[in-house]
């Protein structure tokens, strides 16, 4: 086995490894595995492989293991999980020389930093040919068996029936014309031509999301179900149905609350047209979520952010329409959230009765509220009704002007005394005066 010279090895040991391990862990996210990008079980995982291998490679150019004899375990456990994620061999081996240059040059950097003593050139020349063979012929041993996994588990992938299924779903969402609905339906044995339903669940693996299925299929009769997996923690389902029942987004809702999962729901969609609609329609939804401001709610439904979706097509427009719409409404202070809440309310109840039921504030508070609100937009708050009520849902559910992520809590509202009827005494008027 080739050893490298003590001045080498010394270098070797003055490389900091954890530090070398988290700039690798970095830049292969950044630049090579971008499907594994955000992935919990891939990222854990990727940090464990690229720490057995400097391990592994820092015993080897010490001398304490030869690289015929790897046993790598981590970074075949790696293998297989890029193969799921469909992470490309190409992309394996650009990585890996990647981390080769960067080992190498660390190791230089080390070197350079050290006398040399009375070392000759050729000596000096000699001890960095026998770094690099060993950096390479450890590198080649390496990546064999990585790439002899990966293909196996891409081999494995491709003759099962299942991943089939998935791969002809995938074309299909594409919008790419195969097959016709009826032979499509026999390929996929999901009854393509109904009147299909989409499920995003955004955190939960394939498993557990056809155990969802399963349970709304059992609470739609004559339904059947189809699932996709989105990443390794994302799945995707279709109910298919004939005819859905009038009450079917309650009946859907409480299914999937029960499961205690949360989920995108899409409207209904008719045939191969409607299957990808209801694609797009879910990844809509989870869009909206990703920008919720306030709690997010597990089950979210496209009627319920429709509008939320149209308006934030054009963020600018979304941000100057709420800043127009609220005017001094729009400030991040306590006065403008107590007027923003009462407002919102009475304009979504139509009810000064009912809004002060739901605050739990008495008619006369919220009576002064609104004319507070009325005086600070600059006209009365019936003129532009369905504006208002738009620009305040955007600014309460998503964060169109830039806010932080501090949600609005009892001490932005003075204190209250709650009658017996559950209303608020009049003493809220005195403390609503100072604000």
């Amino acid at each position: 086995m080739l050893t490298l010279p003590q001045w080498l090895r010394d270098a070797v040991r003055e490389v900091d490894f954890r530090e070398l391990a988290c700039e690798l862990e970095r830049n292969a996210l950044e630049d090579y595995f971008q499907r594994g990008r955000g992935v919990r079980e891939f990222e854990t995982m990727l940090v464990a492989s690229i720490n057995e291998n400097l391990a592994s490679m820092r015993a080897v150019l010490l001398g304490e293991q030869d690289p015929e004899y790897l046993s790598p375990v981590q970074p075949l456990k790696l293998a297989i999980l890029e193969a799921r994620l469909q992470i490309s061999q190409p992309d394996l081996h650009r990585a890996s020389r990647a981390g080769i240059e960067k080992c190498e040059d660390a190791i230089l950097q080390k070197l350079s930093a050290q006398p040399i003593g009375q070392l000759s050139a050729h000596d000096v020349l000699t001890g960095l040919a026998d770094l690099r063979h060993l950096l390479r012929h450890f590198t080649d041993r390496l990546v064999d068996a990585v790439v002899e996994t990966h293909e196996a588990e891409e081999r494995s992938l491709r003759s099962s029936e299942q991943e089939r299924r998935y791969r002809l779903l995938r074309q299909v969402l594409a919008s790419v014309e195969l097959v016709g609905e009826v032979e499509l339906s026999t390929l996929l044995r999901y009854p393509v031509a109904l009147n299909h339903v989409a499920v995003m669940l955004p955190d939960t693996a394939a498993h557990d999301g056809r155990r969802i299925a399963l349970a709304v299929r059992d609470a739609f009769s004559g339904s059947e179900w189809i699932d996709l997996p989105v990443t390794l923690c994302s799945t995707a389902i279709w109910i298919a149905n004939k005819t859905w029942p009038t009450n079917w987004h309650a009946r859907l809702h409480g299914t999937l609350s029960r499961t205690g999962v949360t989920a995108s729901v899409s409207e209904i969609g008719c045939g191969l047209a409607g299957l990808r609609e209801t694609y797009e329609v879910v990844q809509r939804v989870e869009t909206v979520r990703n920008s919720w401001w306030s709690s997010r709610p597990e089950i979210l439904t496209y009627r319920d952010v429709r509008l939320e979706w149209l308006l934030l097509q054009s963020p600018h427009e979304a941000r100057s329409f709420v800043l127009d719409e609220l005017g001094a409404l729009a400030e991040d202070s306590s006065r403008a959230a107590g007027l923003r809440m009462t407002l919102r309310v009475w304009l979504e109840t139509g009810s000064i009765v009912s809004t002060a039921i739901r605050l739990k504030l008495h008619e006369h508070s919220v009576r002064n509220r609104l004319q507070r609100a009325e005086e600070t937009i600059g006209h009365a708050i019936g003129e532009r009704r369905t504006e208002m009520l738009s620009a305040l849902r955007l600014y309460d559910n998503t964060r169109i002007l830039g806010r932080g992520e501090q949600e609005l809590d009892d001490s932005a509202i003075p204190p209250t005394q709650v009658s017996s009827n559950g209303t608020s005494s009049v003493a809220w008027d005195d403390a609503m005066s100072d604000i």
